[in-house]
């Protein structure tokens, strides 16, 4: 094995394993641990977060670009100027809208497409080693 593969193969092992369970958040005087495993996504409303979960909604008193910033970078991403979307969790994508596992459907911003679309299939190529 030439030293340039065995780069990229433990790099990419890194990637894949070196990641946090949960999200520490903390806002308006609350603080709160969550599973990343269990966020389908966070969708800005009313000045705050609303997390969908696995079981259920969790509101949080934080913008969505604060989320944004504390989520791992290789596994969530922004798809609409309102959603984030844990990459997991998409069961198929189209150049406007995401299809979760659960059957929730999110827009595609037309901003935010093109980056979304990159870093997804970075995340399935990564993922399907």
């Amino acid at each position: 094995m030439k030293r340039a593969d065995l780069k990229e193969a433990l790099q990419t092992c890194l990637r894949r394993n070196d990641q946090p369970k949960t999200v520490t958040l903390q806002g308006g005087g609350k603080i709160a641990v969550l599973p990343l495993a269990d966020i389908r996504y966070a969708e800005s409303r009313n000045h705050g977060c609303v997390f969908h979960m696995v079981q259920g909604e969790r509101p949080f008193p934080i913008p969505l670009t604060q989320a944004e910033q504390l989520f791992p970078k290789v596994r969530f991403c922004r798809c609409h100027n309102s959603y984030l979307v844990n990459l997991a969790q998409i069961r198929e994508a189209t150049s406007r809208e995401v299809l979760l596992f659960d059957g929730s459907c999110l827009p595609i911003g037309r901003r935010y497409a093109k980056q979304f679309q990159k870093k997804f299939i970075s995340y399935l190529n990564i993922n399907s080693l």
